[in-house]
């Protein structure tokens, strides 16, 4: 490793898939700042149940989750911020010290979209539909 610090930003979604990659982090104790902005879903945290049945949509998170609590729980530094300002310091004190830290960044539930809409890139067939 260089020993450089490293700042990685991902969304809630996105953490769900690598997010054990936590203990590596902290086992090697690398100088790496993960910022999780956490809108609780996959889109939004606000998407209704397709199937209109009461309980929640498969793209809602737990409301309130505390990502910091697992960086903290391999031996890192956990952080929650919920104001620019807040993460700005968090930021800053995770790149000055060179520990594994977490920043779980809470951003309105109401945040966010389809990653890269994607649907709309994809080329049309010349081959007619049958």
């Amino acid at each position: 490793t260089t020993g450089k610090p490293v700042l990685a930003i991902e969304g809630d979604s996105a953490f769900g898939f690598s997010g054990m990659e936590v203990e590596t982090i902290c086992r090697y104790n690398l100088p790496i700042c993960i910022v999780i902005f956490n809108n609780s879903g996959v889109y939004k945290g606000t998407d209704t149940n397709p199937s209109g049945h009461a309980d929640v949509a498969p793209t809602v998170f737990v409301k309130g989750a505390r990502y910091d609590k697992m960086m903290e729980a391999f031996g890192g530094i956990g952080a929650t911020a919920e104001t620019p300002d807040e993460l700005d310091k968090e930021i800053e004190r995770a790149l000055t010290s060179g520990k594994p830290t977490l920043i779980n960044a809470v951003i309105d539930e109401n945040a966010g979209t389809e990653s890269g809409r994607i649907g709309n890139l994809n080329p049309q067939s010349s081959i007619s539909k049958l």
